[in-house]
């Protein structure tokens, strides 16, 4: 039976959880202020941050987007023509489409970076002490 935990360590998961969704809604408002869905911005980002000589395919960024492949093939799509990201069929195997940002994705993102990294660094302080109430136990 795992241990129950104590009333400082929900404040703590409270605070870490608020904290966490306080950095998502300023990314989300900063994606949105340049054009983005907050969809978009995440697709931005896991395509950005793959290896650039090995461009990430439709499966992968399912899995690292925690979307079922169908849908992002959707998300892919619309930010297809909007110009967002490019796709092609892997010339070593037709069954795979491969996705990589283009110039106008790329201008946009690295937009981001600097609010996003600005507003993380501000949640760290609250992020971590939050995290040494749970880890105390």
């Amino acid at each position: 039976m795992p241990k129950r935990l104590t009333d400082g360590e929900f404040a703590a998961l409270a605070r870490f959880r608020a904290a966490m969704r306080g950095y998502f809604h300023a990314a989300e408002v900063a994606a949105r202020d340049v054009g983005l869905t907050a969809a978009q911005h995440q697709l931005l980002l896991a395509v950005r941050g793959t290896t650039p000589d090995l461009p990430p395919s439709v499966s992968e960024l399912s899995r690292s987007l925690y979307l079922k492949v169908h849908s992002t093939m959707g998300l892919i799509a619309r930010a297809e023509r909007a110009g967002l990201v490019h796709t092609w069929t892997d010339d070593r195997d037709a069954r795979r489409q491969l996705v990589a940002i283009t110039a106008k994705g790329a201008r946009l993102i690295a937009l981001l970076y600097e609010s996003h990294k600005r507003e993380l660094l501000g949640a760290r302080g609250e992020l971590l002490d939050a995290l040494r109430h749970l880890d105390d136990r």
